[in-house]
């Protein structure tokens, strides 16, 4: 599915204002949930690896800058990066590979996605909507170490905020 658990998305608006960001990279950004959620006047920059999405919910509206390629392609600065239901898309390795160069190129990074076994094949066609990897929360606390400063597990997914 091409957008978040809404269980997060309470805790992800706590996050965004704690942070108070200028500039945001929304990583996958899926049918722009994100966005539509948290976006004032800040400068976003999207990612999406699927250009049918880019239409169907009409991204360029979204963002001020979009970026159509696959994430493990892209990193920027920026003062947030919201990884928001991606990291289960790739194999773990790559996964921490990315969550790694993020935290050398970003202030804080917004990291939601499902926690345990969560099965999904393509949707629609799009082979970047299946599940290639499991994480667990004892993971990605380790992965952020002292950084974390905020996590919330819910019955489906996790999100994390981790500042530099």
């Amino acid at each position: 599915m091409p957008t978040s658990h809404p269980e997060s998305r309470k805790w992800a608006a706590q996050q965004f204002v704690s942070v108070a960001p200028k500039t945001v990279l929304d990583v996958g950004v899926g049918e722009g949930t994100y966005s539509r959620l948290l976006r004032s006047d800040e400068h976003w920059t999207g990612i999406e690896a699927w250009w049918p999405y880019v239409t169907q919910y009409r991204l360029e509206t979204l963002y001020d800058r979009l970026i159509v390629d696959d994430f493990r392609n892209v990193s920027l600065a920026a003062d947030l990066a919201i990884v928001g239901d991606c990291l289960e898309h790739v194999s773990h390795d790559e996964g921490e590979a990315y969550i790694r160069r993020l935290m050398g190129e970003v202030d804080a990074i917004m990291l939601i996605l499902p926690l345990g076994e969560y099965p999904q094949g393509e949707v629609d066609g799009n082979p970047f909507q299946a599940h290639r990897a499991t994480w667990f929360d004892a993971e990605v606390r380790a992965l952020f170490g002292e950084g974390l400063r905020a996590g919330f597990v819910g019955k489906v997914v996790g999100g994390y905020l981790w500042r530099r």
